[in-house]
């Protein structure tokens, strides 16, 4: 048996397998007396080759080949990007189908290039309608700059007169996008519709589009999807989606995508953009903030406080009489007096201040605690706590503290 196919088309014949680089058909159609179609005489020309990872395993997959070519009727089909493109069972044959071959080409110790003809008479069926008499076929393969494969097909199809090479070339010759693959095509009618030229190009994808599968066939056909992540001066994460889609199932798509980045939470933007007449696309993005610590699941936008507090110390008086110059003495001693204040920013939580510093028996008016939503994303908490005592007070720095704002349940 030959090596795993590297081709874009292959072929086998019985148990013989080989590649192909390209082949045309032709078709010639057989009438009774009464001048009715009742068998169509089909004729395959392909070349190719035959490859295999060892000599000894070449030297089996040419036995194979020329057993095939020298051998009673056998089937014979041609595989495309791995789906059929032609078959002849031996079974369907009112004659054949006959092999003749030779090699020619390249050679080498593990590979051999080979032609070869196919004639088998077939009998007529409504498949055969499209009035098809020959089509011309090719393939290969190229890597592009990134690294990923492009297929390329090109073929040209002659019907008979009253018959559409175009209706033809849509609906038998061009295949179905193969998973992983972005598919574009083109073809070039003559005025009388008999002849048809068409390429087809499959590029490799990354990742596949999306698709519907309910109803089935509805998918994004073109565009990127591209995913933008900053981080502002509040050390919080910015994360863009952006999507650029073509195709029937691009807004639907995108409509989801918006729904599913909602409900998880932090969306603060927006914006979908569409197309309707030349083409069916969409232009979207949606902006998501994440808290400074990824893992924190407090909720934490952005965090700020502040501790001041006025010492006591030796303070001068100034007095003043008529007639004598001012008198400077020292006054009575101040209380001390603390201030704690901040603001905290929330993501989809309302979160709860910080304990106060000092004690509560010192308060020199009752704590002013405010807690709003801003908008649907964000909340803001306020704080602020203020006391006096007769003597200086040890306080922790807000840069040495560890804890951070609990969060409110809302109930």
């Amino acid at each position: 048996m030959a090596a795993p196919f590297t081709a874009v088309l292959s072929s086998s014949i019985g148990v013989a397998d080989l590649q192909l680089l390209s082949y045309s058909k032709s078709i010639e159609p057989q009438f009774d007396q009464a001048g009715r179609p009742y068998a169509r005489k089909i004729t395959y020309r392909c070349d190719g080759e035959i490859a295999s990872d060892t000599k000894a395993a070449l030297a089996t997959a040419l036995t194979a080949f020329q057993s095939a070519m020298t051998g009673g009727p056998v089937g014979f089909t041609i595989t495309g990007s791995g789906t059929g493109r032609e078959s002849v069972a031996a079974l369907d044959c009112l004659d054949g189908p006959r092999f003749s071959g030779r090699y020619a080409g390249s050679a080498g110790p593990t590979h051999q290039g080979v032609s070869f003809e196919v004639e088998a008479v077939v009998a007529f069926t409504s498949a055969d309608e499209d009035g098809l008499l020959s089509d011309e076929y090719s393939a290969r393969k190229s890597v592009n700059h990134e690294g990923l494969l492009v297929i390329t097909m090109t073929g040209k199809a002659y019907v008979r007169p009253l018959k559409s090479a175009s209706s033809y070339v849509v609906s038998r010759a061009i295949p179905e996008r193969p998973a992983g693959y972005q598919q574009t095509y083109d073809y070039q009618v003559s005025e009388s519709d008999l002849a048809c030229d068409y390429s087809v190009t499959q590029t490799q994808l990354l990742n596949d589009y999306p698709a519907d599968a309910n109803p089935p066939g509805d998918r994004v056909v073109d565009g990127e999807r591209t995913i933008t992540t900053d981080y502002d001066e509040h050390n919080r994460k910015v994360t863009r989606y952006q999507y650029a889609y073509v195709g029937p199932y691009a807004l639907t798509y995108v409509e989801a995508q918006h729904a599913a980045i909602r409900a998880a939470g932090g969306l603060v933007r927006a914006s979908i953009a569409t197309t309707h007449h030349k083409t069916q696309s969409v232009n979207a993005a949606f902006e998501v903030m994440a808290c400074r610590n990824e893992d924190d699941e407090a909720g934490v936008l952005e965090m700020a406080e502040e501790v001041s507090h006025t010492r006591s110390g030796p303070l001068l008086q100034e007095y003043r009489y008529p007639g004598v110059s001012p008198l400077i003495a020292q006054a009575a001693d101040c209380a001390y007096l603390y201030e704690q204040s901040g603001r905290a920013v929330g993501l989809g939580v309302f979160l709860q201040e910080p304990p106060p510093l000092l004690a509560a028996a010192n308060y020199l008016e009752a704590p002013a605690i405010t807690v709003r939503r801003v908008d649907d994303v964000h909340t803001e908490t306020t704080w602020r706590y203020r006391w006096l005592f007769a003597s200086e007070q040890a306080v922790t720095l807000p840069s040495q503290r560890s804890d951070v704002p609990g969060v409110y349940v809302e109930t």
